[in-house]
């Protein structure tokens, strides 16, 4: 009942239905903090104001479900259910489209507090205040996040491999699959 037409898998037509392989070591490379990791980024004491505003957007992406750039720098005060402590929004899957579904995450004390240390006046995170450009904050925060200074902190806690922004989702669910959460609380909190 399906064409080969409707498998357009593989880069080539050869390959073209084929399962794609991992690129060279992508398979053994961990793509998440494991908790003594997470707990040295959490204890970090930092040295310079880069280097704190760089490990608190990764905390804060973390506590908030793992969420992406481009959805940490639109959050508006609306996105707060105060009554039941929570943040909810449609996932960016990327610049232009949306998830169908909404994510829910639960609002920490963590999360709260980073929060508040962030707090803006458009958004509810003054990133865009400080951004050199208004159409693309969260290309430069990501820019800005990755640079050095995760690398730098991975680099001065010892920590077992190198640290990046997109860590925080994986390393969120990660530890929500460990703690016993389902996979439809997982879901609920992806989008």
């Amino acid at each position: 009942g399906y064409t080969e037409a409707m498998f357009p898998i593989g880069s080539n037509r050869k390959k073209q239905y084929q399962n794609p392989s991992p690129q060279k070591n992508e398979a053994k490379i961990p793509k998440f903090l494991n908790e003594q990791d997470l707990q040295k980024l959490k204890d970090y004491k930092t040295e310079i104001h880069q280097e704190e505003k760089a490990r608190d957007i990764w905390l804060l992406s973390y506590y908030l479900g793992g969420c992406n750039m481009v959805d940490l720098v639109e959050f508006k005060e609306e996105n707060i259910n105060k009554d039941s402590q929570s943040l909810s929004w449609y996932r960016m899957k990327n610049q232009f489209k949306r998830s169908q579904t909404v994510s829910t995450v639960s609002l920490t004390d963590e999360a709260k507090r980073l929060i508040e240390k962030y707090k803006g006046k458009n958004y509810l995170l003054n990133f865009h205040d400080h951004s050199e450009n208004k159409e693309n904050t969260a290309d430069n925060l990501r820019r800005f996040v990755n640079k050095n200074y995760l690398k730098r902190i991975a680099e001065k806690t010892n920590m077992k491999q190198s640290l990046n922004f997109q860590m925080a989702r994986h390393t969120c669910f990660s530890n929500l699959l460990r703690n016993g959460g389902t996979f439809s609380e997982i879901m609920e909190v992806s989008g």
